[in-house]
């Protein structure tokens, strides 16, 4: 009984990491310093500059900071396993959409942003997991009251269990516990 809950636990703490471990990917977003051509000239801004229309450049490793729609693609291909689960990159083509959280693992291209702020795609679901909260259920909670039931009857039966044995098979208290 001992060992499910250990295990039990230990696996809570692992998903509770993971969980982190995603929503800091996605915090780093608003770290990232990208490329956006305005008027013809190309300059690295703040993503919190980036406005809609605005031309985003992409390479290798690039982030995509904001939601938007491709305007130029040259082999782009986009890893969007962050949001969509998805393990294989996306070959991307003129058209396409891309979403803020996912990033460039091969080739180039531009995108025009169609959503930014807390518009975006990432900056939706990390304000989702944020606020995300257990649903209270029937079996829920039946699964709880059992539960308390059987933790507060655990000390009343090793006691009788020892009593037991001390008492009924004449056992030395070491042998009985």
């Amino acid at each position: 009984f001992g060992f499910v809950i250990v295990a039990n636990t230990g696996i809570g703490i692992i998903q509770e990491w993971r969980a982190k471990k995603t929503l800091d990917s996605l915090a780093v977003i608003g770290e990232a310093k990208p490329t956006v051509r305005r008027d013809g000239v190309a300059a690295e801004i703040s993503t919190h500059e980036i406005v809609l229309g605005d031309v985003v450049e992409l390479g290798p490793g690039d982030k995509v900071v904001v939601d938007g729609t491709v305007a130029e693609a040259d082999s782009l291909e986009i890893d969007e396993s962050l949001l969509t689960g998805e393990a294989d990159p996306v070959l991307k083509r003129a058209g396409d959409p891309v979403m803020s959280g996912s990033f460039v693992v091969a080739g180039g291209g531009a995108f025009t942003a169609t959503k930014v702020g807390r518009e975006a795609y990432a900056a939706q679901l990390a304000e989702e997991a944020s606020r995300f909260t257990l649903v209270h259920s029937e079996l829920r909670s039946g699964i709880s009251t059992i539960l308390k039931y059987v933790t507060w009857m655990m000390v009343p039966t090793a006691i009788g269990l020892i009593i037991s044995q001390l008492v009924v098979k004449d056992n030395n208290f070491k042998d009985s516990v």
